[in-house]
């Protein structure tokens, strides 16, 4: 089976980040998806459009789930106009299990990220070294630049954009609403149409803090989810990478929509994930 993407790199800086704990911090607003969001894929949320300097942008939310008995597995999580590999049919190459967010948007110029650490006491997020840790590994395995500018700031005034773009880069904690939801990433690209490709120009992330029993040491511990699994992905997200269809042929994929309690196998990028980062970034 492919070795997967060295991980040793991220799991030690993240452990060398520490966490972030703090008591007394006030708490961002409850998040969940606007009545607008059209679920065009499972876990896959059309958010609209909004225009910036000129130029139209195309808002996606996409969902990580987890997997209990009650929420379940929700059928092909790749839309039919997410472009990359096939994942599916009688295909037996799991390089193929990966999609992209739009045709071929990616980040071309650098940007940065605003993070809080702040959380219901269950998890804290990682300094700024752990997250610039998560998407080395994306620009490891797509041999290219990604663009995003390491050294975040700490801002505790975060708001994920779901109906506009504000200029800002958001990673947070919040309350998620919605059923069976660890995170959503929020990415806000040019329209891709024709000969046209996109360009992501912002992308948001909130992290679930109230439901779920999060474990960050790589231990499969009872019930719990690994945290660095989830972020890992959304991180995917962030530069541009879709889910993969939901067959047993994509389900060791980091940009599987779904990951089951107590696995700890998503950290690092499979087969899949690295092709489809490469086949993004050059």
């Amino acid at each position: 089976m492919f070795r997967r993407v060295v991980f040793v790199q991220l799991a030690a800086l993240l452990v060398a980040a520490g966490l972030a704990t703090a008591a007394g911090a006030s708490r961002p607003p409850s998040f969940s998806l606007p009545e607008q969001a059209s679920e065009v894929a499972p876990g896959v949320f059309f958010l609209g459009q909004t225009v910036q300097d000129g130029v139209v942008l195309e808002g996606y939310a996409y969902a990580r789930f987890a997997e209990p008995t009650e929420v379940g597995r929700r059928g092909n999580a790749k839309p039919p106009w997410a472009k990359g590999g096939s994942g599916g049919g009688e295909e037996t190459d799991a390089s193929t299990c990966y999609s992209f967010i739009a045709k071929g948007a990616k980040w071309n110029t650098p940007e940065g990220y605003l993070f809080n650490p702040e959380n219901n006491g269950n998890i804290g997020l990682v300094t700024e070294s752990g997250i610039d840790a998560a998407f080395g590994v994306w620009e490891a395995a797509a041999g290219a630049n990604i663009e995003i500018v390491g050294g975040g700031k700490k801002d505790t005034g975060l708001v994920a954009d779901t109906s506009s773009t504000d200029g800002k880069n958001e990673i947070y904690f919040a309350s998620i609403t919605d059923a069976g939801v660890l995170g959503y990433t929020i990415v806000w690209s040019t329209r891709s149409r024709g000969r046209f490709v996109g360009q992501i120009v912002e992308s948001d992330m909130v992290i679930d803090d109230d439901d779920w029993s999060w474990y960050t040491d790589g231990a499969a511990i009872g019930s719990g989810i690994d945290f660095w699994g989830v972020f890992t992905h959304e991180a995917g997200h962030w530069v541009g990478m879709g889910h993969t269809k939901t067959t047993d042929l994509c389900n060791e994929q980091t940009m599987y929509p779904y990951i089951s309690s107590g696995d700890s196998s998503k950290r690092s990028l499979e087969v899949g994930d690295a092709a489809g980062i490469s086949a993004l970034y050059n």
